[in-house]
């Protein structure tokens, strides 16, 4: 799924629940089942639409079912984070990224997986998401998603920097 559609002037909320990452800090929540290990998964990016990307932030599996999140500026990584826990295949997993401005948190099924101290880069925010899809470094390596994407939840709002109980039900307005 890549939706150009999704850009600034309608991904915009007023409820907080689906808005533009204001680069600093935010939440990003995927709940996420993989059907496939072996390669790397395309979960979100936020980026300027460029493949390869210039600027963006993405949130990727990694083949054999690690995470990674990085941030791109003018096409270098300036913040790369993996976690070392792995997804099982088949499972649905509830994912969360957090940037509170200064440390990247990854969670798996509401238990912190890895957080990383960061210093945010300075440059424009980009304004485009896609879900489903990352580019990464040529049109020729670009990653979809395998497997289900059942849910996704982006706001400007910290939503945990400790393990927490994982939402049971749809995620909702809030």
């Amino acid at each position: 799924l890549q939706d150009p559609s999704l850009t600034n002037s309608n991904i915009r909320s007023t409820s907080g629940w689906l808005t533009e990452p204001n680069g600093s800090s935010f939440t990003l929540d995927i709940t996420y089942t993989p059907s496939l290990l072996s390669e790397s998964s395309g979960l979100w990016v936020w980026g300027d639409g460029s493949v390869p990307p210039s600027d963006c932030l993405r949130f990727f599996l990694n083949e054999g079912g690690t995470l990674r999140f990085t941030w791109v500026v003018s096409g270098a990584n300036v913040i790369n984070v993996n976690t070392t826990d792995t997804l099982q295949l088949g499972t649905r997993h509830q994912l969360r990224l957090v940037l509170d401005g200064t440390n990247v948190y990854i969670f798996i099924d509401g238990i912190l997986s890895i957080s990383s101290p960061y210093t945010p880069p300075v440059f424009s925010m980009p304004r485009a998401c896609s879900v489903g899809y990352v580019p990464f470094i040529s049109p020729s390596v670009t990653f979809f998603a395998t497997g289900d994407i059942d849910e996704v939840r982006m706001n400007n709002a910290v939503r945990s920097t400790t393990n927490y109980t994982p939402d049971s039900e749809p995620f909702t307005l809030e």
